[in-house]
């Protein structure tokens, strides 16, 4: 599922970058606006900010983002099942934790005097609480992340295409007014000598 997720993330992003070439008739402008298009749908993914974390008026942009289902199918294959164990330096303090006692025997205290406890939990014991952090858990599985994945893929392509269309029929439009005008200008000017 790796390689497969890799090969089709690569191919939605080439088809991604060939819609953005094909907006623009200027390189210079494509390669400026390239960023522009990039940035959100990586910011948006669940790589940088978590889905649960993402405003509600930018929530859209994740559904669009091949790196969202690429990164979530990552997620899902190396967390599902995984089990964490946490050294002693890792765990953490909690209320239902031992109380720590002197040599003595004597509860020990802080300084507002409640009993210091031991730290006894483990903040993350499996991957599934990971994914659930990450708010991945009850999301698309793997294959469906992949569909999805190769549905964006044709998408971008058809768009592409449409585009590319677009920029190709203006580009013949502007060429057949430029022959058009050098066309009369040369038939102005045979009249022009004939009449001479």
């Amino acid at each position: 599922s790796f390689l497969v997720t890799v090969v089709t993330l690569n191919n939605v992003g080439n088809a991604f970058g060939i819609v953005i070439g094909c907006m623009f008739r200027d390189l210079e402008a494509t390669l400026a606006v390239a960023p522009l298009f990039i940035l959100p749908l990586m910011l948006f993914s669940g790589l940088f900010v978590n889905s649960g974390g993402i405003p509600p008026y930018f929530d859209w942009i994740k559904y669009i983002s091949p790196m969202k289902y690429s990164f979530e199918s990552f997620m899902l294959a190396e967390q599902k099942g995984l089990t964490y164990y946490c050294d002693d330096d890792e765990l953490v303090v909690r209320d239902d934790c031992a109380v720590k006692v002197d040599a003595d025997g004597v509860v020990m205290l802080r300084s507002d005097g409640t009993p210091q406890r031991q730290a006894c939990y483990c903040p993350v014991s499996t991957g599934d609480q990971v994914l659930t952090r990450m708010d991945m858990n009850d999301n698309l599985t793997i294959g469906e992340n992949i569909l999805v994945l190769v549905a964006l893929w044709v998408g971008f392509l058809s768009l592409a295409f449409t585009l590319l269309h677009r920029l190709v029929a203006s580009r013949e439009a502007e060429r057949a007014k430029l022959l058009s005008n050098t066309n009369l200008k040369e038939a102005q000017a045979r009249i022009d000598r004939t009449r001479s």
